[in-house]
């Protein structure tokens, strides 16, 4: 995972080939962590998000398969709710703070 300094996303996709499936998933993890089956959590910076959009993109078939990137900030990250089993090992944000 890269610095706390970067900008947090939520990464999610739905692809519908194994092959491709794989590849994606070796890309994010090259980027973030995963957090659930079909979803990563990454700090980015610019560069590093604009480099994995291009990658994402040479790997995903437009026409049957979906990737959505959704940044998050401190306000909407303290809002974020985690319930229920979860299977994967979720860093904490060491420098962030709810008061």
């Amino acid at each position: 995972m890269m610095s706390d300094n970067n900008p947090k996303y939520v990464i999610c996709y739905d692809v519908s080939d194994d092959k491709r499936r794989r590849s994606l998933v070796r890309c994010l993890n090259f980027y973030g962590d995963r957090v659930q089956g079909s979803v990563f959590e990454a700090f980015l910076d610019p560069d590093l998000l604009d480099e994995m959009q291009l990658k994402i993109s040479k790997i995903i078939d437009d026409r049957t398969d979906s990737v959505f990137i959704y940044p998050l900030n401190g306000v909407t990250e303290a809002l974020v709710k985690r319930m229920g089993a979860n299977n994967y090992d979720v860093p904490e944000r060491s420098s962030f703070f709810i008061m």
